[in-house]
């Protein structure tokens, strides 16, 4: 719906209607306007996106530069890893980012850094226990 200034309104209508042979007679309830709650998800749907670009884009600078491999095969190595260890894309990019700046993950072999940084995010379930299989 639109305002007497022009500017759209998303309304939802909260309620139920009377019929008589198959027409409307009488409408009871209440209107909504949430136009607000949708820019505000929007905006916050955005600076979300936004707040994890910059890591995402350094993990994938990571795997480029360890692997040689380009920017889409990157991505798809992050979102599998990803969807495989059931860990956020934005959390395996963050904890990458953060672990290759480890010392305790640090090899002579950039490769090997990062693969010592991703074995450390879901380790095998021996690891996890502490005992030996």
């Amino acid at each position: 719906m639109r305002d007497p200034h022009g500017h759209l309104h998303r309304l939802r209508y909260v309620g139920h209607a009377e019929a008589d042979e198959g027409q409307v007679t009488r409408l009871y309830g209440f209107v909504v306007d949430i136009t607000d709650m949708l820019r505000e998800t929007a905006a916050a749907a955005v600076a979300g996106a936004l707040e994890h670009r910059a890591v995402i884009e350094q993990a994938k600078g990571a795997l480029m530069l360890s692997f040689g491999i380009n920017d889409e095969a990157a991505f798809e190595l992050l979102r599998t890893y990803s969807s495989r260890s059931n860990i956020k894309l934005a959390v395996v990019a963050e904890r990458i980012a953060q672990g290759l700046s480890d010392p305790q993950y640090s090899s002579l072999e950039p490769g090997r850094s990062l693969l010592n940084v991703l074995m450390a995010l879901n380790p095998h379930p021996d690891q996890r226990t502490g005992t030996e299989g």
